[in-house]
């Protein structure tokens, strides 16, 4: 890591070392918890010796950027749930969806909410699917209340596409189906499962959040940001609006947080 006058940088490579960085006193860390990707977090090492998780990343983050009084933008990606739907692994798929909603809450919590604009969000989908016709309660691993037309049952959850194609369907292809190894079935044989082409959702909370609204293409989302947050090619604009605003105000324009959570991405923001 390259040391620059009067910046304290960190380098960390597990948990105890991740929890001991002082967010008061240090400026920019370099974390690598694993030589390839870190592990899912139905396996993830909570321990000393292991890894932190997306939430405690996420929390030691805003610790860090907020001393910033111009304040940050922090981009933090779930990106292990897509591996595992690439794999046919929903069991850890949907996990790490959970691990997500873990670090969302952590940073509304942590950062205010009158001056912070939270996004969530994907940049695509899984050929993944929920059908049949379960009954409320019935495990959403576990295979529906009918079985297929040959009286063989099938899981709740499965995909279009990728390595779970089994051919001829048999009842071995269906146990231990909430199993952390299970691969759920899919129609077509791939070595991997494919992206899907559904629009996927936009969720924003906190000021400018108004312009997340309807339908709109992807790249829509990155010229929104950089409005509300007066930073890249939409700054002009940005700036004079704030201009406008202390025309008509005769003060001194408000300047918006933002924190932006992306679904197999997260972003944090503010300026």
């Amino acid at each position: 890591m390259k040391r620059r006058a009067g910046r304290q940088p960190s380098y960390v490579w597990n948990k105890q070392q991740f929890d001991n960085i002082d967010p008061r006193s240090t400026d920019t860390v370099l974390g690598l918890f694993e030589a390839s990707h870190m592990a899912f977090e139905l396996t993830r090492d909570p321990g000393p010796g292991g890894e932190p998780s997306l939430a405690e990343m996420t929390v030691k983050a805003i610790q860090m950027l907020s001393r910033n009084e111009r304040g940050f933008l922090l981009i933090v990606e779930a990106g292990r749930m897509d591996h595992a739907h690439h794999a046919n692994n929903g069991r850890r798929a949907l996990d790490e969806v959970l691990a997500l909603e873990d670090a969302v809450l952590a940073a509304t919590q942590l950062a205010p909410a009158a001056d912070t604009l939270t996004l969530v969000t994907a940049d695509h989908s899984h050929v993944f699917t929920l059908g049949g016709a379960p009954p409320r309660g019935n495990p959403v691993f576990g295979t529906d209340s009918s079985p297929d037309v040959n009286g063989i049952p099938y899981t709740t959850l499965l995909y279009g596409n990728g390595p779970g194609y089994v051919g001829e369907r048999n009842r071995s292809s269906v146990r231990n189906t909430s199993g952390a190894d299970y691969r759920q079935e899919a129609a077509v044989p791939l070595k991997y499962e494919t992206h899907g082409g559904e629009d996927v959702p936009v969720y924003a909370v906190g000021p400018w959040s108004h312009l997340f609204s309807g339908t709109f293409e992807q790249s829509y989302v990155a010229h929104a940001i950089s409005f509300a947050a007066c930073i890249g090619p939409r700054k002009p604009l940005c700036m004079a609006r704030q201009k406008a605003e202390r025309v008509v105000t005769n003060n001194a324009p408000r300047q918006d947080a933002a924190l932006l959570l992306l679904a197999a991405t997260l972003v944090s923001l503010s300026v």
